[in-house]
């Protein structure tokens, strides 16, 4: 995967980094997966084209935001007999870009999401499951956000 960025330098607009974008391994229940971290601003975003540090993929704090990708692998690797269920403070734009994978919801409800389809996810407690046979693209946006009142 390649990342160009575009911002000003000395007073002129156009592309200031074209590179790969590197690969993300994480440990634990997440190491199934490989992440691509595209780009992160800490914070209110701003129009500065200096290139963060990138591959943490920790949860964004409220007003910052991460895009990135995730491949997560077909079945569940030795070791891994479930995913774990987890939630973010944030708000997730997530597009299925190839594959299918099953999200399960606190609730027990179960829905596949294939290619091309969308979801919002508003920090709520759910797991991923590939259950398909080839590998799960997604492409992640991240909003860090703060939980308010009521349920989330």
């Amino acid at each position: 995967m390649r990342r160009l960025v575009c911002g000003t330098r000395n007073g002129v607009y156009g592309v200031v980094l074209d590179e790969p974008v590197p690969e993300v391994k994480l440990d634990g229940p997440w190491s199934i997966f490989t992440f691509h971290e595209i780009w992160r601003s800490e914070g209110q975003a701003r129009l500065d084209p200096t290139v963060p540090e990138l591959g943490a993929l920790t949860t964004p704090v409220p007003g910052g935001n991460r895009w990135y990708t995730v491949v997560q692998p077909p079945g569940l690797p030795a070791g891994h007999e479930a995913l774990v269920m987890h939630e973010t403070d944030s708000v997730d734009y997530i597009l299925v870009l190839s594959g299918s994978t099953e999200l399960t919801l606190e609730d027990g409800s179960a829905y596949l999401i294939e290619k091309g389809d969308c979801l919002v996810q508003l920090g709520g407690l759910h797991s991923w499951h590939n259950r398909g046979s080839e590998p799960c693209v997604l492409l992640v946006v991240q909003l860090g956000a703060e939980r308010g009142g009521g349920s989330h």
